[in-house]
């Protein structure tokens, strides 16, 4: 299933920055085939739409996967949209992808009550921003910002002075 491909490539890609993950030519031809699949049963079919939203997807052993919920439940659309993270490794899925989200939503408001409320969860630091001196910052509302480093441990010195 589409869970388990997209679970195997999140553990085999783990640490790695989404421009780096390399799918091979089956990977890459399997996920868009899904994934169009998909897209092409949810054009203009409110039951199949809502079979994405109601069809809950394990999670396997070996991954980690937690929802905006904070537990590891989660449905066929959560699985749809996690393929967008494979989407700089083949232009073909991102376009497909683009089109399935496009028709799971369209004309449902309950799945885009869902998207809606998803929030993200973890700030991703990687090198490339630590090197030009940005830090990500995640808000208790899920609101992603960005500071420079130095104005961060100036911060920090002052509130260090202070206690001195």
């Amino acid at each position: 299933s589409l869970g388990i491909i997209s679970d195997d490539l999140a553990e085999m890609s783990r640490g790695r920055r989404a421009r780096d993950i390399r799918l091979s030519t089956q990977e890459q031809q399997l996920l868009t085939s899904l994934v169009r699949l998909i897209g092409n049963l949810c054009y203009e079919c409110q039951y199949n739409q809502d079979l994405l939203r109601t069809t809950l997807v394990p999670s396997s052993e070996k991954c980690d996967v937690t929802t905006t919920a904070g537990n590891d439940t989660r449905n066929a659309l959560h699985v749809l949209l996690t393929c967008t993270t494979y989407a700089t490794s083949c232009f073909t899925l991102r376009e497909w992808g683009v089109i399935a989200i496009r028709n799971a939503l369209q004309d449902n408001s309950r799945n885009q009550a869902m998207v809606a409320e998803l929030v993200a969860q973890d700030p991703v630091q990687s090198a490339d921003l630590e090197h030009a001196g940005i830090r990500v910052k995640l808000d208790s509302k899920g609101k992603v910002s960005l500071s420079k480093i130095d104005e961060e441990q100036e911060k920090i010195a002052e509130v260090v002075d202070e206690d001195d």
